[in-house]
């Protein structure tokens, strides 16, 4: 049913269960350097509960493949969503899909874990058209005060701190805001079907995030949709909103 980071994601039914659950299966024995982050993945998945994100259930391996069991979203994700509904989804939805999300990195960001690949691809819709997260391949854990290093994400949805400390070979360190920016993209990708930048190469258009104005929503967007991406795409993250304060928007 699709691809995650790691691997493909099949629909299966468990008997335990009872009910239908989503397995993503790793090849190990081709993934040698990936096991640690893999290992990372799934402790934290194992420590995670929230209505907003996709639940674990059990992980087991058979000869070389490690299978992930986990929550299967029956309605797909925003992406199909987008492609369903023509490319542009109506505000009513965009406002929904953004206060789900909103909650979800809250409560991620509150344990000090910063997703690091927020996208359409990765909001899935389960049963009730409840919005969860999804794909923490790339999740990263804060430790106190201190910020992440590592150089991790989906080019066009990427922050402009992540790109600019990478390539300056800055000591300074990114933190949950880069989710921040990252859903601002996400909400122009589901209010237009396209990202920023999308028609250069994603090595090329990565090094033009720090240097272009930030990009904006739909000019015939409401004002507070508007007021929302602005915040949402604030170039400086120590400016840009928390998920929390982002909930207090009248666009939510």
């Amino acid at each position: 049913i699709g691809r995650g980071n790691f691997g493909d994601v099949y629909k299966a039914y468990d008997l335990r269960l009872q009910k239908n659950v989503a397995i993503k299966a790793i090849n190990i024995e081709h993934s040698d350097d990936e096991i640690p982050v893999l290992l990372q993945e799934i402790n934290l998945l194992r420590s995670l509960r929230n209505p907003n994100i996709t639940n674990w259930y059990k992980t087991f391996i058979i000869d070389v493949t490690m299978f992930i069991v986990m929550e299967y979203c029956s309605e797909g994700s925003c992406s199909d969503l987008l492609k369903f509904n023509r490319n542009s989804l109506e505000e009513s939805v965009l406002s929904y899909i953004m206060k789900n999300v909103l909650e979800g990195l809250k409560y991620l960001h509150s344990l000090n874990i910063i997703h690091r690949d927020i996208k359409a691809a990765n909001i899935l819709i389960a049963k009730g058209n409840v919005i969860k997260l999804a794909d923490f391949g790339v999740s990263g854990q804060l430790n106190g005060n201190t910020g992440r290093k590592t150089f991790v994400g989906t080019p066009y949805w990427m922050a402009p701190e992540i790109v600019t400390d990478c390539k300056s070979l800055k000591k300074d360190q990114y933190d949950e805001k880069v989710d921040i920016w990252s859903l601002g993209i996400t909400l122009i990708e589901l209010g237009t079907g396209k990202v920023p930048n999308n028609d250069k190469e994603p090595l090329k258009a990565l090094f033009e995030i720090p240097k272009m104005e930030p990009p904006r929503v739909p000019k015939n967007s409401s004002y507070y949709m508007k007021e929302f991406g602005v915040a949402c795409l604030c170039k400086d993250p120590v400016m840009r909103p928390s998920a929390a304060e982002l909930l207090k928007f009248k666009f939510i």
